[in-house]
């Protein structure tokens, strides 16, 4: 298998630019004090043209799961 060059203009990635950097949170969230915290994600399976989002409550770790119709960074958000 050979890897295909990517064109100059090709956008590779897609990012949330207003959201807040993992670094960047106050300490209450970072010791998991307060309820309601909570850390989204993207599942996506190579070989299956399926995508889950995840949302996770940090403090009680209750776990949230949503199909989505597609992979990109806006239906996600």
């Amino acid at each position: 298998m050979h890897r295909r060059k990517r064109s100059a203009g090709e956008n590779r990635r897609k990012y949330i630019y207003c959201s807040t950097l993992i670094d960047n949170r106050p300490k209450e969230v970072e010791q998991r004090l307060v309820p309601g915290h909570g850390e989204g994600g993207l599942v996506k399976d190579k070989q299956n043209p399926s995508q889950v989002g995840t949302l996770v409550e940090r403090t009680t770790l209750y776990v949230v799961l949503v199909k989505l119709e597609n992979g990109r960074a806006e239906n996600a958000a």
